[in-house]
């Protein structure tokens, strides 16, 4: 009797624990504005910054489709040698080193992307806030997808 007296006071303080966080959080529906009132926006600045921005991606993206269609292409000449290849062993070793070169051509093109897509965004906040645009009013790296 005791025991069970004791478990639904512990179960009724942690369910009166997690739920003010939980509504607090749930209750924060405004979004936080940073920008200056005072400041104006320098529309023209702004659109330099935005295609200053979507070349570099545009640029980025093309080496890296560039980046993977040179992997594929080496990974079809080596796949073919490996398997002109009469020694067994040699045939598995060398078709084993082609795909971990691909592997590896396909993790360096991505990560190169990656890098170039986050320095471009970075630079793009900067550019904006000499713009006069402090505010968050894109969403970066939606097309880290790619």
């Amino acid at each position: 009797m005791h025991k069970n007296i004791i478990f639904s006071l512990v179960i009724l303080s942690l369910v009166l624990l997690l739920i003010p966080p939980v509504w607090a959080e749930s209750n924060n529906t405004q979004p936080v504005v940073t920008q200056k009132a005072n400041k104006e926006l320098d529309l023209p600045c702004i659109q330099k910054a935005i295609e200053k921005r979507e070349n570099a991606i545009i640029a980025a993206f093309t080496q890296k489709s560039d980046a993977i269609k040179a992997a594929l292409g080496s990974r079809n000449s080596t796949l073919k040698e490996a398997w002109g290849n009469s020694n067994q062993k040699e045939r598995i070793a060398a078709r084993i080193k082609a795909w971990n070169d691909y592997r590896l051509a396909i993790k360096k093109a991505r990560q190169t992307y990656y890098t170039e897509i986050k320095a471009a965004w970075t630079q793009f906040k900067k550019d904006r806030r000499v713009c006069g645009q402090p505010v968050e009013v894109e969403t970066p790296n939606t097309e880290l997808n790619l």
